[in-house]
């Protein structure tokens, strides 16, 4: 049965640290299925809150492969009565010892002979926060192909400060991009008119940010392309010309614990072409004067392309 779920996190990083009750069960990609929860952690994994997002999904965790839920398994009721047990939960509900539901959650699989790799998904009661979390569990430090499929079925929630109800989000038009058609002149330029181009960004996205992760960064870049640089891109796909889609990223130069690095979106350059690699030749052949990293941070690009048949 499919159950709905959500994650709080900074739109491009920072991750978590080790150590606090977001790894009760260990490396993994943590959810909660409290909307509210979510609000939290997003606050606590950045304090500038505009790259505050909440992100959500609707699942069926027993799809994804092995379940180890607490939720309903006896074994961990049992624990708690054992010698010790009562106390250790006593504990863990009052959040002045994070590491203590980690510490509990380890002996239990000792206890029980539980090979913690040989799940791909752990659920179990938030008891400091309330509701239920659920991990996604990393094999060898690093996040499996599961986190990157319920990545991608996520939907954003919300974003900007906590506390602030969002506008209603355009429909999704079943490509897995927003739908902005009809939507008013904005800010930030005016839509799109040329709608065979709008789905043609669409197209070439898909394989230029899925990989990110992000749905925060990919929301905005989505936004960018078809507001601020929609008159750019039609100029150059009427003269026909493909439209080379240059996506400047920022990342920590060195990984933490869990091999993950913390990403963040600089903005977008369009280059025109016969070909991508005629249009990336272009691009590469014209000095630039582009921002530079932060400290501890390193540049790096990502490419979309829009064929000239859009």
């Amino acid at each position: 049965m499919a159950e709905t779920w959500f994650r709080g996190e900074a739109a491009g990083g920072p991750v978590s640290k080790p150590g606090g009750s977001i790894h009760d069960f260990g490396d993994g990609t943590y959810l909660t299925d409290r909307y509210d929860v979510a609000k939290l952690y997003a606050t606590t994994r950045t304090t500038d809150a505009n790259k505050q997002v909440v992100l959500t999904t609707n699942i069926d965790p027993s799809s994804l492969g092995r379940v180890l839920d607490l939720r309903t398994d006896p074994r961990w009721a049992q624990f708690f009565n054992g010698p010790g047990g009562k106390q250790a939960l006593d504990i863990i509900k009052t959040g002045r010892m994070n590491e203590m539901y980690g510490e509990t959650f380890e002996s239990f699989l000792k206890a029980n002979k539980i090979d913690r790799n040989q799940y791909d998904i752990i659920i179990g009661p938030e008891y400091v926060r309330g509701g239920n979390q659920l991990c996604i569990v990393h094999k060898n430090g690093q996040p499996t192909p599961l986190v990157g499929q319920i990545r991608a079925s996520f939907k954003l929630v919300s974003s900007g400060p906590i506390g602030v109800t969002p506008a209603k989000l355009p429909a999704n038009s079943g490509t897995g991009v927003p739908d902005l058609r009809g939507m008013p002149k904005g800010a930030g330029g005016r839509m799109m008119r040329n709608q065979n181009a709008a789905a043609a960004i669409g197209m070439a996205l898909a394989g230029g940010i899925q990989w990110l992760g992000d749905k925060g960064i990919q929301w905005r870049i989505e936004e960018d392309l078809k507001t601020k640089h929609a008159t750019a891109i039609e100029n150059i796909l009427n003269r026909g010309e493909g439209v080379l889609i240059i996506i400047h990223m920022q990342e920590w130069a060195y990984p933490d614990f869990n091999g993950m690095r913390a990403r963040a979106y600089h903005g977008i350059s369009l280059a025109g072409g016969s070909s991508q690699d005629d249009a990336l030749n272009k691009w590469r052949s014209v000095p630039r004067l582009l921002q530079g990293p932060a400290k501890g941070w390193r540049c790096f690009e990502n490419y979309g392309w829009i064929p000239s048949g859009g």
